[in-house]
């Protein structure tokens, strides 16, 4: 229990920093699922529900989201995936959202004002983790450590096939953290990054329609931001798929 806490605070805490967190509803609209707040599992469960309930109704999740723990991310994304649900975006998805709700869409509908903002994957959350982890006891961190690294490299297992099975380069979660942004990385002015459309279907995310277009990236405010990540001509999300997935550095 312990450690399912501190991983959403790891998971969450960036967005969290800057905003109230919006109490989680899911609720039926014609044939669309809308799904409003952090990822959760008792979220993803009611979605779970309508889907069965209703197995031919929805065609649609309408969602806005700061995330949440990676793994709830992977099952959203695993049922819009497995239902081949169109993914709206009106007004932002962030982190776990947009690292594996809407990758795993088959077509999107976003606003000309969306925020799709990236945060990294589950590699990302070491360094978040080792912080968390100085605020206990020092006789829990030894223990607590080991357990978080038995849970990172399984969740870099699962999301290397997450992307594969999706068919979306998964390095979507890390360009941003490539040297050449570390002075964006760095500045507490951006919490994020953002790819262009024509770089997000590089990537593998394709069938993305703007309603009322241009779609024109917004920072949600002055201390939530996101800065701009280009996708490098050579690579392709079919260079990338077959990739082995990474060991954590935790042992």
């Amino acid at each position: 229990m312990i450690l399912r806490i501190l991983l959403i605070i790891v998971s969450l805490a960036h967005w969290h920093a800057q905003a109230a967190t919006p109490v989680t509803s899911v609720t039926a609209h014609k044939n669309s699922i809308v799904y409003y707040g952090d990822i959760s599992d008792a979220a993803n469960e009611a979605v779970l529900e309508l889907l069965n309930a209703h197995p031919k109704t929805f065609t649609t999740l309408a969602i806005t989201s700061p995330g949440g723990e990676v793994n709830a991310g992977m099952d959203l994304g695993d049922m819009v995936f497995s239902h081949q649900l169109r993914v709206n975006i009106d007004d932002y998805c962030l982190s776990s959202c947009a690292n594996y709700v809407f990758t795993a869409a088959p077509h999107h509908h976003i606003s000309n004002r969306a925020v799709i903002g990236f945060h990294g994957g589950v590699t990302g959350m070491e360094d978040s983790f080792d912080t968390v982890v100085l605020t206990m006891p020092e006789s829990q961190r030894a223990a607590a450590k080991a357990t978080f690294a038995n849970y990172i490299q399984n969740a870099i297992e699962r999301q290397h096939r997450f992307f594969k099975k999706v068919g979306v380069d998964p390095t979507i979660t890390t360009l941003g953290q490539a040297p050449v942004y570390n002075q964006h990385e760095a500045s507490e002015a951006y919490v994020g990054w953002y790819y262009s459309i024509d770089d997000l279907h590089r990537l593998g995310v394709k069938h993305i329609e703007v309603i009322n277009p241009p779609w024109k990236q917004r920072d949600l405010s002055q201390t939530v931001k996101f800065f701009k990540v280009s996708v490098p001509a050579d690579r392709y999300h079919e260079d990338s798929a077959a990739l082995a997935p990474k060991e954590s550095h935790l042992k």
